[in-house]
């Protein structure tokens, strides 16, 4: 028999088959290219209902819905030189701009920084949604951060 929704004797509700995933970076990457839209190869889960692809680094949403996401990345080597620094969600080709960080006003590059970023959005079915970074100007030394406690995203369905 199919079961869609079990509620537990304390009133606990869960299904099946709901859309989540969690994924993180498995090795760094080095040196990313200024001046274009990187797409972060979350390419490891921690654990997903099959709805993301560590091919292409994208979650694709099943259904029509709310879905609230969660990023953390750590960057290392930030360049002062650089004009920023910005995180955005790439949900079906339009950008959702996350935190941005200016480093010029640092004297020196900084080893690390984390940019963190939730956000909620409606979304359509078949919606691929991927994290992507920029940085303005500045010299390609910056890394991203491997390991499933430096570099992480996250997603599921709300509503």
């Amino acid at each position: 028999s199919n079961i869609g929704i079990t509620v537990s004797s304390d009133g606990y509700v869960t299904t099946p088959n709901i859309p989540i995933f969690s994924a993180y970076l498995n090795a760094q990457e080095t040196n990313f290219v200024k001046g274009d839209w990187r797409t972060i190869p979350f390419d490891t889960l921690d654990f997903a209902c099959s709805h993301y692809n560590t091919t292409n680094k994208e979650f694709t949403t099943p259904i029509a819905g709310k879905y609230q996401f969660n990023v953390f990345v750590r960057v290392d080597n930030i360049d002062t030189a650089a004009d920023y620094y910005q995180l955005a969600l790439n949900a079906g080709g339009t950008l959702y701009y996350g935190p941005i960080i200016d480093p010029g006003g640092f004297s020196t590059d900084l080893v690390y920084f984390h940019l963190a970023y939730p956000y909620v959005l409606n979304l359509g079915a078949s919606t691929a949604v991927k994290v992507q970074i920029y940085q303005a100007q500045g010299s390609n030394q910056s890394d991203i951060q491997a390991g499933n406690n430096q570099s992480k995203w996250s997603g599921y369905l709300i509503g």
